[in-house]
């Protein structure tokens, strides 16, 4: 029993990551970036004081930035990889 918890709580979280970066990448960035300046601005300020907590630093920022498109990819892969396991279980 704790072990299909388990797998099943891993499941979620691995889908929730694999949605969470799908959804920033390729449906947010994009609006974002085709803002007027000054609403683009404080779009970003805002989410920079919501989520300093997170990623307090400007160097693992631009380091997150660089990485992100394969980020991405790989939390879609991984998450597809639980499914695969579980439907082959």
């Amino acid at each position: 029993m704790l072990v299909e918890v388990l797998g099943f709580t891993n499941l979620l979280c691995a889908g929730m990551l694999a949605g969470e970066e799908f959804v920033i990448r390729y449906g947010v960035r994009a609006p974002v970036a085709s803002l007027d300046p000054q609403p683009e601005i404080q779009l970003r300020q805002a989410l920079i004081r919501r989520l300093r907590v997170l990623v307090p630093w400007r160097a693992m920022i631009n380091r997150w930035q660089r990485l992100d498109p394969a980020r991405t990819w790989v939390a879609v892969a991984a998450f597809g990889l639980f499914l695969a396991a579980g439907a082959l279980r």
